[in-house]
């Protein structure tokens, strides 16, 4: 893979696309699995007692949060994108580049 870094930093989108989805398709079923085995055994949780430093969110709050989860995670590739796009167009992912930041380590 370093190798198709430095010699086609054009793919470096596909290499980030693929690398992405291959780490949800391996951890969101792992988080399914555990997630499931977990709710067996029984019980609540620990923080379902008596909360000392706030009361549970209601459901508006727990909307309200899932929505800032959902926007802050698009959010975040989103703005990267053009500071990428940007870097690439000045030439900073090409093969000497890359290659100039590995000789100074």
């Amino acid at each position: 893979m370093k190798g198709m870094i430095e010699f086609r930093p054009d793919l470096i989108y596909a290499i980030f696309g693929i690398m992405a989805a291959g780490f949800v398709i391996l951890t969101l079923p792992i988080g399914i699995l555990v997630h499931h085995l977990v709710a067996a055994t029984g019980g609540e949780a620990m923080s379902a007692e008596a909360s000392v430093l706030f009361d549970a969110p209601g459901a508006g709050a727990r909307r309200r949060y899932s929505i800032i989860a959902v926007v802050g995670s698009l959010g975040h590739p989103c703005a990267a994108l053009p500071a990428g796009q940007a870097l690439a167009a000045k030439g900073q992912f090409t093969a000497a580049e890359v290659e100039s930041v590995h000789r100074t380590r």
